[in-house]
């Protein structure tokens, strides 16, 4: 599998050879299956130009090849319309602009209003929240019938740690502010955004100010 690509040639082939004896749900599993590989491939070559870049060129050569890196990320974040409208129903998707910190609010009336599921994204520090972490949120909180807010915190490389650490303790501060009780906040996360959630609830703490969990 080349970088850039979704799926090697061969893996196509194997899928359409399913495609013609196999059920419609074992094909979309192949196919997630597939996908979440190149993901992963594509994410392990990232790691290494990076690193090869930052040894070449330094911080400013890493910083001129940012936007080209994260413009080949968003390949692999973007489920079909079909599956983020079956994701959203029900949702109603708004930025929260009374943050000072970008946020995307994921709200339907008959959730409890006490509680909030303050949700940090994936994307190896470096790339933009996804419409599959957006699909996957909207999930999350219509199983627990809880609203929403995802967090869109600043990117390395420029911006370094701790700006995304702070960006989320910053919209869990405002939160409280405006009323919301810290016993009722829940940091979720995926992946990488789990050690940015971990390092917020620590730093909060340390102040006294304790949340419901981390997830």
């Amino acid at each position: 599998m080349t970088p850039g690509s979704s799926i090697s040639q061969t893996a196509q082939l194997r899928i359409e050879d399913v495609a013609a004896r196999e059920p419609a749900e074992t094909l979309r599993a192949l196919m997630r299956t597939a996908l979440f590989a190149a993901r992963r491939q594509f994410f392990r070559y990232a790691a290494r130009t990076i690193s090869r870049t930052y040894e070449a060129g330094g911080m400013p050569a890493v910083l001129a090849a940012a936007p080209g890196w994260r413009k080949k990320a968003e390949r692999y974040g973007t489920p079909s319309p079909s599956a983020m409208a079956h994701a959203l129903d029900g949702l109603e998707p708004s930025r929260a602009d009374e943050l000072m910190v970008p946020a995307l609010r994921l709200e339907c009336d008959g959730f409890a209003r006490d509680a909030i599921l303050v949700c940090v994204p994936s994307g190896s520090f470096v790339t933009a929240r996804s419409g599959y972490i957006t699909a996957l949120m909207a999930r999350v909180a219509k199983a627990a019938r809880v609203n929403a807010c995802i967090v869109d915190y600043r990117l390395a490389p420029e911006h370094p740690c701790p700006a995304a650490v702070d960006d989320v303790e910053s919209v869990v501060r405002e939160l409280i502010a405006r009323g919301q009780r810290p016993e009722r906040i829940a940091l979720v996360a995926v992946s990488s955004g789990a050690a940015i959630a971990l390092s917020t609830a620590m730093r909060l703490r340390d102040v006294g100010i304790g949340l419901s969990s981390v997830t």
